[in-house]
């Protein structure tokens, strides 16, 4: 039995059709019993629902579990916190995390927090209180700089 796609082109059997149109022959054939014409049919393309999550860096993750996963936190830990404890996402990624030690601005890596507010002359303290309320890992460096003047520079 010959078949035709919207086109007009004939097939030998549906999943010929199907295999054309890089379909599984089952969803063709359930789109077809439930009365879509040959055009959606073949060509529709279901909406997927990525779900995604934003780190405090602006880093892109799949799950929660990976984002978590990423920045040394348990999830459990994280759900506590944002869930019970009504900690901002920001922060319950933050506080006490291994990952918030590791790199700067541009990606580059430091030994440690403190290594990496001190190669941009801010203050640990207040960097670390800036990221812990809400302020971006830039602004929060810029804003945590020492005034470093040619007068009090020992060289």
């Amino acid at each position: 039995m010959l078949t035709e796609d919207h086109y007009g082109f004939k097939y030998k059997s549906i999943a010929e059709l199907a295999q054309f149109w890089r379909i599984p022959v089952r969803t063709l054939q359930y789109r077809l019993s439930r009365g879509w014409n040959k055009d959606i049919a073949l060509t529709f393309v279901p909406r997927v629902f990525d779900s995604y999550w934003v780190d405090p860096i602006g880093e892109v993750h799949s799950s929660l579990k990976d984002m978590c996963y990423v920045w040394g936190i348990p999830i459990e830990d994280y759900i506590r916190r944002v869930h019970l404890e009504k900690w901002s996402s920001r922060k319950a990624l933050i506080t006490g995390s291994p990952r918030l030690k590791c790199f700067g601005l541009y990606g580059e890596p430091y030994p440690s927090f403190t290594a990496l507010c001190h190669n941009y002359n801010a203050d640990p303290k207040l960097v670390y209180g800036a990221l812990v309320n809400g302020g971006t890992l830039d602004a929060a460096l810029i804003n945590g700089m020492s005034d470093l003047t040619d007068d009090n520079v020992n060289c």
